[in-house]
């Protein structure tokens, strides 16, 4: 058997089923020397196998190509991103308090449902769902404590529901836009709280801390420059319908499919 053979070999469905079995435990699964020893593996002629790694790899290679052009590219986004978000001495600054109305949720991470009408923001990057909303606006939402403190997440216009330990940003300000902060928070926000942070057993953010957190105030013009500028880079590095990640994600269904197609004997 070739190596490269038995690599995609054991990523297959069918394998890691027929290893799955086999398991035993609760928390953690297992498998026993014994019983993997007794696993059935198919063993193809040696032109068989050279020509099922021949096409699997040139998959995986692909792959592997699209991810370092990610990598670049999000390497890219970020240098854009810190040059045009980088102002001077001449810049009007404002604390966040004097443009937006900041405040927490009221919900709780139990509340939470795996479906339901309304994303339910808690303190990490993937939301949850409930059946009833808190607040209808416009938000930059951030963790207040927690693994993600500190850290930009969410723009969101609508309808949803807030966990009791993250926080709200909602622009009120007519010359200010918001998609223009989103990006400033999300480049600028946590290396400032990481300055100010309260230190404890689990890190936290005060509310002074975003009440006094600095931001520029630029003209309508500027502000829509920059937000053009990086909802493009923001598309292409991180947009799961339409940029880089999912065309990774639609090679990486491809190899799996033609993997297992190939793998069944």
């Amino acid at each position: 058997m070739l190596p490269a053979f038995a690599k995609h070999l054991f990523r297959s469905s069918g394998l890691r089923y027929q290893i799955g079995k086999t398991a035993s435990g609760v928390t953690r699964f297992n498998v026993s020397k014994e019983k993997m020893g007794k696993i059935r593996i198919p063993l193809p002629p040696l032109p068989v196998q050279q020509e099922i790694v021949r096409i699997l790899d040139s998959f995986t290679e692909l792959t592997a190509e699209l991810t370092a052009e990610l990598t670049a590219r999000r390497k890219q986004y970020e240098y854009y991103r810190d040059e045009l978000l980088t102002f001077g001495d001449k810049t009007t600054w404002s604390p966040l308090c004097k443009i937006a109305d900041i405040g927490t949720g009221s919900s709780n991470t139990n509340e939470g449902l795996s479906e339901g009408t309304y994303p339910f923001f808690v303190r990490s990057q993937e939301p949850l769902r409930k059946n009833e909303y808190e607040f209808d606006e416009t938000a930059i939402i951030t963790a207040g404590d927690g693994v993600g403190v500190g850290k930009v997440y969410h723009f969101y216009e609508g309808k949803y529901a807030l966990h009791q330990r993250a926080y709200r940003i909602h622009v009120n300000t007519p010359s200010v836009l918001p998609r223009f902060y989103y990006h400033y928070m999300k480049a600028k926000f946590l290396p400032y709280i990481e300055k100010t942070m309260f230190p404890g057993s689990v890190s936290s953010i005060r509310r002074p801390m975003l009440n006094e957190f600095p931001v520029p105030i630029l003209d309508i013009d500027s502000q829509k420059r920059i937000i053009a500028i990086l909802d493009h880079f923001d598309t292409l590095c991180n947009d799961l319908t339409s940029g880089l990640p999912a065309e990774i994600a639609a090679r990486q269904k491809q190899y799996e499919y033609y993997r297992d197609k190939l793998l069944s004997f």
